[in-house]
């Protein structure tokens, strides 16, 4: 086909029916670059405003010449075929490759079927470029679509305007998805096509209620909300994602029937199959279940007035609440009465309404509640009424500095982590292994670790005793080294009354250890974890907010970009390019950006995100002087918090973990993480609290979340003294030499390299300290 020698009427389809392969190729000629502007009659000043023209606006350009009628569009092509032949070609066997395609797959006649699959994988703006080029969309529904800057609403907007012309459209759009290398979508189509629904629709309510807290836990909020909006389940707009709202999308299908849970275990089964699966399982198992086979401990009426004070302290209402929702007990109105109650207390209190106003076989779900939250100890408690023991009272241990193996201070602190030697001296048979054991199964240790030492306990190796610490704070390490060593020292003799040094000094007057204290050479994450440089702030963003990142990008458009900065070759974008779906493409873009010791590389990834108008994406990812403000918030909360620390462990219920980290399990993919805090683990409370807070402190954002959880929850009283400063600020050393008296008069030239500090201490028993 001769493209300039036809009917002028047809010039500005022959550009239409080009579009993709000029959008993405003119840019490369800058003589054709030159004639488009000159055929789209922009003005010789305005031009220079052209010059790093990119496909975007080349894409413009070419609807502003056919928007301009028949004459500028034959001109361009005229001028096209005279001035690069060999592009002209390129062309025309391009279009007639796609004429060639010879698509003959089965499609669905309702795309609401997959709706969920076109959301999560669907690359918008190359499926509208096609789908205008083939005229299935005209130039004002694409200028509509190319306006909206969110992927997602991009997506929302491409599959609306396609429904409008369903099925006349079917084979076009499959075609579309064939050469644009979205194929992978076809592939899960054909795949889910034939599967049916294995929940019968009158047994769908109690099912999704069974699992209510599974599936709000698991289900995509955005995605489902849609589905369910498009069901006709729910006519609310999207409010702002939370575990609450999470909740309440649920019970809405719960409220809206039988129909309503359908609709919401479909659009699961679309999105999570293992989930799906898994709720079924869960299902099946409840169809069989019997609470008095569950019952070991009876919970009578009149129990909740005798222990209505104990009980309003110690239960955890938002889990308990949730299971006895589950269970039938509470009404989806009782729920949300105790959901939206702000004090824990006060939800206690209505809890405790709802209970006693159930028939007296409906408190055998209470007794099962607690025992499945793991709050079997409440029911024991009941049941007795026993006090707590009287704890006992261990002998203590004292260290004195040896005169003849003094301190030595290292002159400069890292800002990483640190790992503490124990040895043992001149003793083949020492028994003072017993620490590794302590450090790593004590909780009361660790928990005293960092409230003395701002810094929490890795783990501990035994052999040579080798304790690893990680600050917490950024002046954790200048506190832990004050110039008397009295938090050293005081961490070593609570580590060592917990070994039960004490026993093996009432068989010896004392022993002797030298304690070694070294810098750890960390890895890229751990260095990229605590660093402030710009670069690796960015580098964590990107880490933190991969999924968001995922869901907005079009991996077609960053490889193109790469590959044009010489910093993807061919080879590499040919290879991601047959890389499964969309999804799959964008991960490995992103950790190749992100691992890459080549900072270009991220002010390349910001230079693109500028380019295609996702200030938003770009305003997630780059350092800023908010990180700088939020970072010295959070070092002010910590310090108030770390000295607290065994009260702050004390007040944390389950609740106040899930009302914390909620909202960052799924943007920063920390389900794993926040799983490991839960009562379901198995761990006790105490345990799961600490490990909760010193994952919390390693994160700013979270330590700002925790702030505003613990003000809402009624727990400010524990961050009353933010803003005044921390009693050891003034102790931290700078980086230069400091002596303390002759145990610490020796230079730390004498040290190996990597120690900061060495010492001998003699360990005697604490009546003999003076």
């Amino acid at each position: 086909m001769d493209l300039a020698k036809e009917d002028k009427v047809n010039s500005c389809k022959d550009i239409q029916e080009g579009y993709v392969y000029l959008k993405e190729n003119i840019i490369l000629y800058t003589i054709l670059k030159d004639t488009l502007l000159t055929c789209c009659e922009i003005p010789d000043e305005k031009k220079v405003c052209y010059d790093k023209i990119n496909s975007m606006q080349c894409g413009e350009l070419l609807k502003m010449i056919i928007r301009k009628g028949q004459t500028q569009c034959s001109q361009f092509l005229s001028a096209m075929e005279i001035q690069h032949i060999g592009f002209y070609r390129n062309l025309q066997r391009w279009r007639q490759s796609l004429d060639s395609e010879n698509l003959l797959l089965s499609f669905p006649y309702e795309l609401k079927d997959h709706r969920s699959l076109f959301l999560e994988e669907l690359e918008p703006s190359k499926t509208a470029d096609y789908l205008f080029q083939f005229g299935v969309f005209d130039i004002d529904t694409h200028d509509e679509i190319e306006a909206v800057k969110e992927r997602m609403q991009r997506t929302q907007l491409v599959l609306h305007h396609l429904e409008r012309k369903f099925p006349d459209c079917m084979h076009t759009f499959v075609r579309v998805l064939k050469i644009s290398n979205q194929g992978y979508i076809i592939s899960e189509i054909l795949k889910r096509t034939n599967e049916k629904s294995l929940t019968p629709q009158d047994e769908c309510l109690i099912c999704v209620r069974y699992n209510y807290r599974l599936i709000r836990n698991r289900l995509h909020f955005e995605l489902t909300w849609d589905h369910l909006r498009q069901d006709g389940v729910i006519r609310k707009q999207i409010p702002q994602e939370d575990n609450s709202q999470r909740g309440k999308l649920v019970k809405e299908a719960i409220k809206f029937g039988p129909r309503g849970c359908e609709s919401l275990l479909r659009c699961l089964e679309m999105q999570q199959k293992e989930t799906y699966k898994h709720v079924l399982e869960v299902w099946k198992k409840r169809k069989t279940f019997d609470v008095r086979k569950e019952r070991n401990i009876t919970v009578l009426n009149s129990d909740l007035d005798r222990f209505g004070h104990f009980l309003v302290s110690e239960l955890e209402p938002l889990e308990l609440s949730d299971i006895l929702f589950e269970e039938g007990v509470l009404t989806v109105i009782d729920h949300d009465k105790i959901e939206g109650q702000q004090s824990l207390k006060r939800r206690n209190e209505v809890l405790l309404d709802c209970l006693k106003k159930c028939p007296p076989e409906k408190l055998d779900y209470f007794a099962f509640a607690l025992k499945q939250s793991e709050k079997e100890s409440i029911l024991v408690r009941m049941k007795k009424g026993e006090s707590d023991e009287e704890p006992t009272i261990v002998p203590e241990v004292a260290l004195k500095v040896d005169s003849r193996n003094p301190h030595f201070w290292g002159r400069s602190l890292p800002d990483d982590e640190l790992t503490m030697l124990i040895q043992e001296n001149d003793n083949p048979n020492s028994k003072i292994n017993t620490v590794v054991s302590t450090v790593t199964n004590n909780l009361d240790v660790k928990i005293d670790v960092v409230r003395m030492a701002h810094m929490a306990i890795k783990d501990a190796t035994s052999g040579s005793i080798i304790i690893h610490l990680c600050p917490l704070t950024d002046t954790a390490i200048k506190r832990f080294f004050t110039a008397d060593g009295k938090i050293v020292q005081t961490m070593l003799e609570k580590i060592l009354v917990s070994a039960g040094m004490p026993d093996l000094l009432q068989k010896k007057e004392e022993f002797e250890i030298a304690v070694k204290i070294s810098k750890k050479d960390p890895s890229h994450d751990e260095k990229v974890n605590r660093s402030q440089n710009t670069y690796d702030i960015m580098r964590r963003k990107m880490r933190e907010n991969e999924i968001h990142l995922v869901d907005e990008l079009e991996p077609s458009q960053l490889a193109s970009f790469l590959a044009h900065k010489h910093l993807l070759s061919p080879e590499e974008s040919q290879e991601i390019e047959h890389r499964g779906g969309r999804i799959q493409k964008s991960k490995i873009l992103l950790d190749k950006i992100r691992t890459s010791a080549n900072p270009q590389l991220l002010d390349l990834f910001k230079e693109f995100l500028e380019f295609v108008g996702r200030k938003d994406l770009l305003d997630l990812v780059q350092a800023s002087s908010k990180d700088k403000e939020t970072h010295q918030k959070a070092e002010k909360i910590k310090k108030i918090l770390l000295p607290n620390y065994t009260n702050v462990v004390e007040e944390i219920e389950t609740s106040i973990i899930k009302d914390t980290l909620q909202r960052f399990v799924e943007i920063h993919d920390i389900k794993e993480e926040f799983r490991s805090f839960l009562p379901e683990t198995g761990k006790s409370r105490h345990d799961r609290v600490h490990r909760f807070l010193t994952f919390v402190f390693k994160n700013d954002e979270y330590v700002i979340e925790l702030e505003k959880v613990f003000q809402q929850n009624s727990l400010g009283h524990l961050l009353e003294n933010i803003g005044r400063e921390d009693e050891f600020e003034s102790a931290e050393r700078d980086d230069e030499f400091v002596s303390a008296g002759s145990n610490m008069e020796k230079s730390s030239l004498t040290l190996n390299e990597g120690v900061l500090f060495d010492c001998t201490y003699r360990i005697v028993l604490s009546n003999e300290k003076g």
